[in-house]
Order: structure tokens, then sequence, then C-alpha cells
């Protein structure tokens, strides 16, 4: 009884570290998936924001323009008409290169606005509508193509104008509002930058020499559809659609990996443990051999030895009897 007790106060200590141990093991491994599952999930924005900024463009490009012009007209009246001959019109040259690489995006279609502030002045009352040209320029430096649009002030009659400066009299005099209309003229609806050939600058020409404004700027706004557009407007839940397609695609293939690699090392134990198998039963067998080699020689040796007794050789027959010695095994006989 004390043996007993005491090979269980040796046992008991040695359960309790084993278990502990196990335990430990199980809370280092639940640590070291959860870093790397925590791990995969930053991988897996990081790679979403890298694939939002390869895939979808900036949306909007604005340039300023600034035109130049050398007036010659005879005389600046809006009744005399302005001809190439008389004037030069106002042009502007504007660079989409500012870091010497172009802006646009290869096969994406862009809206090109020119926007003109153009003040409410009799002048431009006076000439109505006029014409805007835009050439797009390429690389190798030749118009890849040119468009024409018409553009003129919004009518407002001199009521309307009487009670809009009477509203506006405050800001107007602190010098906060002006009197001026924003005049958005679209020139391209669906344009292509070629990529062997791309865009590299715009010439923006005014058909008038007689047309007063105060600033005029350029705005090519990508036309965004399909996957760019929802990647785009929507970027939070893409964000978590993608985010977590890209997730559970790093997730299968390392578990994939991992299920290999346990395959090959349970290939591996399994090949082992047959050859151990087949090591033992030859071993097994070999020694079976050895046991039972003398066992047959000494069961050999009585069976030899009655052959050889009961072989004729052995066996000698008794020599017939002599007359005298017949003749007195016949008297016994009967008597």
């Amino acid at each position: 009884l004390n043996d007993q007790k005491m090979a269980s106060l040796f046992i008991i200590p040695s359960l309790i570290s084993k278990l502990f141990q196990k335990m430990i093991d199980i809370i280092v491994q639940l640590i070291v998936a959860s870093l790397v599952l925590l791990g995969y999930l930053f991988l897996s924005l990081f790679l979403y924001v890298v694939l939002r900024e390869i895939i979808v463009p900036e949306k909007i490009h604005l340039r300023p323009v600034h035109f130049f012009f050398h007036p010659a007209c005879r005389e600046w009246s809006a009744s005399v008409p302005c001809g190439p001959s008389d004037c030069n019109y106002p042009m502007a040259l504007v660079d989409l290169t500012p870091n010497r690489k172009p802006i646009l995006a290869s096969r994406q279609p862009y809206r090109v606005t020119v926007e003109l502030d153009l003040p409410e002045s009799p002048s431009n009352a006076a000439i109505g509508m006029f014409t805007v040209n835009m050439t797009m320029l390429s690389e190798k430096g030749r118009a890849v193509t040119t468009s024409l649009r018409p553009c003129m002030l919004h009518y407002r009659s001199a009521l309307l104008q009487l009670v809009d400066t009477v509203a506006r009299m405050l800001p107007l005099l602190f010098g906060s509002s002006e009197q001026k209309q924003t005049i958005e003229v679209v020139l391209f609806d669906n344009f292509i930058d070629n990529f062997n050939d791309p865009l590299v600058s715009i010439k923006i020409t005014l058909l008038n020499c007689k047309v007063e404004l105060y600033t005029a700027s350029v705005k090519l706004e990508a036309e965004l559809s399909g996957l760019t557009y929802y990647l785009y407007y929507y970027p939070v839940t893409m964000a978590m659609v993608l985010g977590l397609l890209i997730f559970v695609i790093l997730t299968l293939c390392t578990f994939s990996i991992w299920a290999r690699r346990c395959r090959r090392e349970l290939q591996q134990r399994m090949g082992l443990r047959r050859q151990a198998s087949r090591q033992s039963r030859t071993g097994s067998r070999r020694v079976g051999a050895r046991t039972t080699q003398p066992e047959t020689v000494q069961g050999r040796q009585p069976s030899q030895r009655s052959n050889r007794d009961s072989s004729p050789e052995a066996v000698q027959p008794d020599p017939p009897p002599s007359p005298a010695g017949q003749t007195v095994l016949r008297q016994r006989l009967s008597q």
C-alpha cells in the first residue's frame, strides 16, 4: 500500500505537468493562428487599396486656362465684325503633362468641358453667340481631334437684372459677389486617349476677339462604368466585399498548402511504419527459423533411430533350431 501511495504521488504531478504543457501548446497555437488571420486581414485591405489605386483613374482633372491675344481690331464695337485679318482670336494652350507623364488613363472615356466666367457686360450681351474651338494635340505634335461648340450668356431681362442687383446689393458693395455667369461648354462627351500616342496638350480658341471674360478652366471628367464605378462611388461596401474575398482566397491557399504538407508528412510516417512492420516481420521469421532448427534436429534423431531399428539390416531373424531341438519341442507340444 505504501508503494502504491508513493507511485500515485509521483504520477499525479507528471499528469498535471503534461496537461499544463498541452494547454500551453494549444494557447500558443491559437495565438499564432489569430496573428496569421489578422495579418491576412490587413494584407487583404492593403491589396484592396492597391487594386483600387491601379484600376480606378482620377475622377476629375481641372486645369486653368490663360488666354492671350493681340487686339488689332479697327474699332472696339460689337457692330464691327471681327475676322482673322483684323485681329487674333483669344487662344490658350493647356499642358496635360505636369510631371512629364500623361494624366489621362488609356481606354478610359472622358468628358471634356470648358468653364468660362463671363461678366454680364453690355459688350458680351451685344456679342450674343460665339464659338469655342478645342483641338487635342498628341505627343508627336499632331492634332488628334477637333471640336467646335457655340456659347453665349444666359438671357436675363432688364427687370430680372434689376431685382437681382437690389437683392445682392450689400454683397456687391463689399465685393463678395459679382455680376457674372459661369458657362460650361461640353466639347467632348466620350473622348478616349490613345496609349501609343497619348494626349499632351489642349489648344482652346474663342472665335471672337471681343469676348470679355474673367477666368477660364478646362475640366476632364472620367466617365466611370462597371467595376470602376462601384469602386469609386461605394468604396466602403466594395472594401468589405473585395477585402473579404481576398481574405478567403489567402486563407484557402494557406489551408491547401498546409493540407499538402500534412499529407506528405502522413505519407512519410505511414511509409516508415510499413518499413518498420516489414522489418519486424522479417526479423521474427528469422528468429523463428533459428529456434525451430534445433527442435527439428532433435525430433529427427529418434525417428532416425527407429528407422535404423526397423530397417531389415537392423532386424536379424533367429537361426533355425537343430534336429535334436526340434524333437524336444515336439515332445513338449504333445505333452
